[in-house]
């Protein structure tokens, strides 16, 4: 009888556990969906963070912004070349700006596999339009490693 009663205590505890588990777990889902909708509303307001977040990045503090001196012809700088390249990745294409100024936002950003790396977002604006976008890794000062240019479609912290 002993034994009976100490296996229907064992079951009711493991009952209790699973339930608290299932709510804790329906708690995280909601929450989830919560943020999720919270971002597209944002999403709709910002086109920037539109493409951000379509591609896995999470913005992390505020943006800076600066401008940058486009050459003209477009690919007649190296970096030039490999930031029209990483947009055009993901289908922005700013060789029509040469020889423009630009303003260009930064962003520090991170996504669910990124940890431990300073990794930027550059939107290059023309008006409010973004019409280019790349990322970069900082390095141990906080500076970029050259060329260190990716498309927001990579993981550029993940060896090959």
């Amino acid at each position: 009888m002993a034994e009976r009663h100490q296996s229907i205590k064992a079951i009711f505890t493991a009952l209790t556990i699973a339930v608290l588990i299932s709510l804790v777990a329906c708690q995280h889902g909601v929450q989830s969906s919560a943020n999720q909708n919270a971002n597209r509303a944002e999403d709709d307001k910002n086109p920037e963070l539109s493409l951000l977040h379509k591609y896995g990045w999470t913005v992390v503090g505020e943006p800076a912004d600066s401008t940058i001196e486009l050459p003209a012809p477009i690919d007649r700088l190296l970096v030039s070349r490999l930031r029209l390249s990483a947009s055009k990745r993901i289908g922005l294409d700013f060789g029509d700006q040469a020889g423009k100024t630009l303003a260009v936002r930064t962003y520090k950003v991170t996504n669910d596999a990124e940890r431990g790396h300073e990794i930027r977002a550059y939107l290059l604006l023309s008006g409010t339009k973004v019409v280019g976008a790349w990322l970069s890794v900082a390095g141990k000062e906080g500076e970029e490693l050259a060329p260190n240019i990716y498309a927001l479609n990579v993981n550029p912290h993940k060896p090959k």
